[in-house]
């Protein structure tokens, strides 16, 4: 089958992490454009849609007089009659309707089917849009997510400079704004330090990855709570830095996945999380 892909690559590494595991193990062809293809896979339905819709003829004529909406109607391209568009959904933050929903509801007008990561989201998912769905969890790599023998596993700890004879507690996620400064409810890094703060200090070292992290950073340097904050990091990375944990924590409030509850899973790490993905 050959696929193409509609995803933000460029600003969102979730899908491109994705594709790219995808891509590793399939035997599924992806195509370059929307034409070529016997299916049509949006990954991201924020993403512009142009490459497979445009707005209908009225708001075209609207648009020539000035006085047209700014949110148009999409209209799936002729020449791609036929062809099944399918549209993966990750989840849906609570509170936060006044964001998605607009550019939701563009591509429900084009979808034929949903693919759902989570079985716990479909419900709220479902509030917002008309036609049927599947679940599929996250796929994992194997080969990429792998424990490592315990010589390995100190030797990495020990090139990390994570201090001997204290519980190491990961977390690797991005949990504030764009403007680097305001959590993201959702993601629950205030739970999250709030948990650390509670734990006495000299027993243990926290260890962050991953983009925008600076309200954690900000907290815990506050409480005095020792920790690094290693910034994002590759796949092969985030196995070593994973094999180098005691235990990694989940405090979302809503989540697609993560994926770090298969990842620690595939590696051995314990995982304490709260009832997300």
């Amino acid at each position: 089958m050959r696929l193409f892909c509609l995803a933000d690559q460029a600003t969102d590494w979730i899908p491109k992490q994705i594709l790219a595991g995808f891509c590793r193990h399939t035997n599924h062809e992806l195509v370059d454009t929307p034409s070529a293809a016997d299916l049509i896979w949006v990954q991201s339905y924020y993403a512009d849609l142009n490459a497979i819709a445009r707005p209908g003829l009225g708001w075209r004529l609207l648009k020539r007089l000035g006085r047209a909406k700014p949110s148009p109607r999409m209209y799936r391209l002729p020449e791609l009659a036929g062809k099944p568009v399918l549209v993966s959904l990750h989840h849906l933050t609570p509170g936060r309707e006044h964001e998605f929903a607009p550019k939701l509801a563009i591509a429900d007008r084009l979808a034929d089917a949903y693919h759902f990561f989570s079985s716990i989201n479909i419900p709220f998912i479902g509030k917002f849009v008309s036609h049927p769905g599947f679940h599929l969890p996250y796929w994992i790599d194997l080969e990429q997510f792998r424990p490592l023998a315990e010589a390995e596993r100190v030797r990495i700890r020990r090139d990390l400079e994570l201090p001997a004879g204290r519980r190491i507690i990961g977390s690797f996620q991005r949990d504030t704004e764009a403007d680097g400064i305001s959590p993201k409810p959702e993601k629950g890094p205030d739970l999250l330090c709030d948990i650390l703060e509670h734990l006495e200090r000299d027993t243990i070292f926290v260890l962050l990855s991953g983009p925008r992290r600076a309200y954690v950073e900000r907290r815990l340097a506050s409480a005095g709570i020792p920790f690094r904050s290693l910034g994002h990091s590759d796949a092969e990375t985030m196995n070593a830095l994973y094999n180098a944990l005691d235990v990694y924590l989940v405090t979302s409030r809503t989540e697609g996945g993560p994926q770090a509850i298969l990842e620690c899973m595939a590696i051995g790490t314990p995982i304490l999380s709260t009832p997300v993905g």
